[in-house]
């Protein structure tokens, strides 16, 4: 195996050029999903980092805080980039904070691929398949949605790849007797590794198969796997040095983590899912024939290639989530960039496949794949754009320009983040710092009343299917005014054709009198 850069500089200038395409292609899904997936941070990286940032400068509620905060169960390191981000930059608005660390993260994702792309292309002899894999890393939608997140699978993906990636450059550097360099790329892995780990502990589960295969493939030497034990125990010293300066007191928060879910229990007290759950979830997300396509190429790309460092560490890692009774999509997460690999090495036992002796109907079939392939790409990256997770953040996101300005604020929607009671888990982060009053789901008359007697401006928000006002709105009789809606008219009007099943249009009146 050469390094990235040896085989780099190795191909032929078509082939570079084609490389240079799919970089572009990434980079593109890279920037898309980072600008426009806003509305993902209602997941577990507001709740246990943002939020646990937000608190420790200043600002946030200790009763909207996660029950991992009370019982010190959550290493504190992305909290504490998250602060010294916040700190450095100086910044108040909070959906620039978050684009800063989507950013982060994005950066960080994206630049892991390249290393990776150039050492997984040395296992396909097929060329081909050397194509196809570059391309498929590099438009995978989910690999750029996944690195966009500052969560704790999203650094458990981008550092364990790092990390591997590491370690087989320090093998390809072996090769060419660079001992320096050996040493500083298998620290590197090894930090790489640990901060992976301290993110989410659920990678030690990747861990045996790295090592079995650094100690009985690579015939590592023992004292070079030493010091990748070195580097892991230096993160995972400052990470407790961190915890204790956030906590105030000296605390095992891996260990507390560990004890609390695995042992006490407290993951499956959200709820268990039988062992099929995500075979289902990936033919639910994905449609019966990319869901089947993909767990069978996966399932047989494991089987051709099981001595590989990858299948010897994702696999148990998968197998482990399959078993655990609470599941969610979101545990698989750091197995994304895998991906594209696997789906290569199912066909790798073809050497000599070429596309352009095949029957012109299979040549067919297979353009027409690609076709949809694309087809699906821009899919998604419309729904990414214009559908985030929690569609309400667009009404959030409008309403944050009258951040210094004293309002009144109405929602009609289901849930009433971040504007929720006191007494709720909701997030300061997003709040307003001079919101006086908020309601949720009055009626008509409620309405009415609310828009007579407040004595600043009143704001409602919503959702629906289209552009029309909301019926509590109409029955008030009050006048407003249409400010804001989350979706362009050439959006909404590809909506009504039904041909893309983007979510509802999130609307924002402006209520009464009063004005800004």
């Amino acid at each position: 195996m050469q390094s990235p850069l040896d085989f780099w500089k190795s191909q032929s200038l078509n082939s570079k050029r084609f490389l240079l395409i799919c970089l572009v292609l990434s980079f593109v899904m890279h920037a898309i999903t980072a600008i426009y997936s806003y509305g993902f941070y209602l997941f577990d990286e507001h709740y246990q980092i943002i939020e646990f940032a937000w608190m420790k400068l200043g600002h946030s509620n200790l009763k909207n805080m996660a029950w991992e905060y009370q019982s010190m169960s959550r290493p504190t390191l992305q909290p504490w980039i998250a602060i010294v981000i916040f700190k450095v930059l100086g910044m108040t608005n909070p959906f620039k904070m978050a684009f800063v660390l989507r950013l982060i993260t994005s950066i960080l994702g994206f630049a892991s691929l390249i290393p990776f792309c150039l050492l997984g292309m040395q296992w396909n002899k097929n060329e081909l398949l050397r194509k196809v894999f570059p391309f498929l890393l590099a438009t995978l939608p989910i690999i750029a949605f996944v690195h966009a997140r500052f969560s704790s699978e999203g650094f458990g993906c981008i550092f364990l790849l790092w990390g591997i990636c590491f370690l087989l450059i320090s093998y390809t550097l072996e090769i060419k007797n660079k001992s320096a360099k050996v040493y500083m790329y298998l620290f590197l892995a090894g930090a790489s590794f640990a901060v992976a780990f301290v993110c989410r502990i659920q990678i030690a589960l990747a861990f045996p198969g790295i090592f079995i295969w650094a100690y009985f493939i690579d015939k590592l030497q023992f004292k070079k796997i030493v010091i990748i034990g070195v580097a892991m125990l230096f993160v995972i010293l400052l990470s407790a040095i961190l915890d204790r300066l956030y906590y105030g007191i000296w605390v095992n928060s891996l260990w507390l983590y560990f004890k609390i879910n695995f042992i006490d229990g407290k993951a499956n007290s959200f709820g268990k899912l039988p062992f099929f759950f995500y075979f289902k979830e990936i033919i639910s997300k994905l449609g019966f024939i990319w869901g089947w396509l993909f767990i069978l190429t996966m399932l047989i790309g494991w089987i051709r290639k099981p001595l590989n460092i990858f299948t010897l560490a994702f696999v148990p890692y998968f197998i482990f989530h399959c078993f655990f009774g609470h599941k969610e999509i979101r545990f698989l997460f750091p197995m994304v960039c895998i991906i594209p690999l696997f789906i290569v090495f199912a066909f790798d036992g073809i050497k000599n496949f070429n596309f352009n002796s095949l029957p012109k109907g299979v040549k067919i079939a297979g353009w027409l794949m690609l076709i949809f392939y694309i087809f699906s790409d821009i899919v998604w990256i419309s729904d990414t754009c214009f559908s985030p997770a929690r569609i309400e953040f667009y009404a959030y996101k409008y309403l944050d320009e009258y951040r210094n300005v004293p309002l009144t604020i109405v929602s009609l929607y289901d849930e009433e983040w971040p504007y929720g009671p006191d007494d709720h888990m909701n997030m300061d982060f997003y709040k307003q710092r001079n919101l006086i009053t908020k309601y949720h789901k009055p009626d008509e008359t409620q309405l009415r009343q609310i828009a007579d007697t407040s004595k600043f401006p009143v704001y409602l928000y919503c959702t629906a299917n289209e552009v029309t006002p909301p019926s509590v709105l109409l029955k008030s009789g009050v006048p407003y005014f249409l400010e804001y809606k989350s979706l362009p008219d050439w959006v909404l009007t590809i909506k009504s054709w039904h041909i893309i099943d983007l979510q509802p249009v999130v609307l924002v009146y402006r209520v009464g009198g009063k004005s800004i």
